[in-house]
């Protein structure tokens, strides 16, 4: 194989690895150099007898989903005794038909409809198989069809085997680590989207570079912050200046808490939003690299509510409803009117609850209800009175 034609390999192989192609590519390359009318790679799985990954070139395509039906099908008994022996075999080593099934050149070789059927469909008359890894779950397979079963084609094929064992093998396990990545990167963005706060990652600058769905819905809504050319900036412009300040302070090493919230200001009048920001360190350089904002709004019973202060079990029935209209921005008054109950009785639960989960004013119930959100439980809930009833 001569160089180009190694670059072209490696460069098919690079690609099957990280999904952006095929294995047909790479199979259809060796294929031609070998002179071979089909070659395929698999995985089999040693305990079903099955294949759950079957590709080849070109010559085999069409037939790669009969094949491996039958495989599956328990139908392919006669390759039993071979696919022992390249199980049996070192990684690496071209077996030939015979060598599989361990009959001498004077013998003739037993019979294979399953084997017979596959050479047809390409053309062939052997084959050789070599196995590309020694663990595993399954045993990773090349195989090739040839036009003539002669001494040299065994050798031409252990020539090129030394070059394409480690290709191989390496594409198939590195093929197996990214999509793991990417089934897991994909399982993280769909736990991302399912958080009922806003969370954004963005640089220095605002630059977004991932947003769940609650940060866009927020964003559209135009009330606190909005996206524009990509970034993240305010509603209102005499708040740029605070987001700005937050945002260089989460790329700042050691910046207190304090200069990493942000209470901001809504265009409709409503509770402030609550932007709280994580840097995000990268480990090697020992440096923020990215900032995580989450974006909380008060008013929103999904994102901020009081159940999580149930789990210290120090507020009764009515003093846990009390404060979860409060933390919703509801006044004394407003509070009373909806649980109809007297302001002063209301004003008289407000302090028993702060003075319980030791908090001096509306704020830092708000913040300590921020902060439990994640301990709340499907155990206690939350009671309701009049409009405040769910439905």
């Amino acid at each position: 194989m001569d160089n180009l034609q190694l670059v072209k390999l490696f460069e098919s192989l690079m690609d099957v690895s990280t999904g952006k192609s095929n294995w047909q590519v790479p199979c259809d390359i060796i294929a031609k150099e070998m002179n071979a009318t089909a070659f395929m790679v698999y995985e089999f799985d040693v305990e079903t007898r099955s294949a759950p990954f079957f590709r080849g070139s070109s010559a085999i395509h069409n037939e790669i989903s009969t094949f491996r039906k039958v495989l599956e099908d328990g139908k392919a008994k006669e390759d039993e005794k071979g696919y022992q022996t390249i199980l049996n075999a070192k990684p690496g080593v071209v077996l030939s038909e015979r060598q599989l099934f361990r009959v001498s050149k004077h013998d003739p070789l037993p019979k294979n409809s399953y084997r017979d059927a596959m050479l047809a469909a390409t053309g062939a008359v052997s084959r050789h198989a070599m196995r590309l890894n020694d663990s595993g779950p399954f045993a990773d397979i090349a195989v090739s069809h040839d036009q003539r079963n002669t001494p040299d084609k065994q050798r031409n094929f252990k020539n090129y085997g030394s070059v394409l064992f480690p290709l191989l093998s390496k594409t198939l396990e590195s093929a197996r680590v990214f999509k793991s990545l990417a089934s897991t990167y994909a399982n993280l963005l769909n736990l991302f989207d399912v958080l009922h706060f806003g969370a954004v990652f963005c640089d220095e600058r605002g630059r977004i570079s991932l947003g769940n769905r609650r940060f866009h819905e927020m964003a559209s809504e135009d009330d606190g912050f909005k996206v524009l050319g990509g970034s993240i900036v305010t509603s209102i412009p005499k708040a740029e200046t605070a987001l700005r300040n937050l945002l260089a302070a989460s790329f700042s090493p050691n910046s207190p808490a304090n200069e990493l919230t942000l209470v901001l200001p809504r265009r409709s009048g409503k509770l402030p939003l609550i932007i709280r920001s994580l840097p995000v360190k990268e480990r090697q350089l020992q440096k923020e690299t990215a900032a995580l904002l989450v974006c909380l709004d008060p008013q929103d019973r999904d994102q901020v509510n009081a159940k999580g202060l149930l789990e210290f079990d120090l507020l009764t029935d009515a003093e846990a409803e009390v404060c979860n209209l409060l933390i919703q921005g509801l006044t004394a008054r407003e509070i009373s009117e909806r649980r109809s109950t007297s302001v002063e009785t209301t004003r008289t639960q407000v302090k028993s609850t702060q003075a319980k989960l030791f908090c001096r004013n509306r704020l830092d119930l708000l913040r300590l209800a921020i902060a439990t959100s994640q301990l709340a439980t499907n155990g206690r809930s939350i009671p309701h009175s009049g409009d405040d009833r769910p439905e």
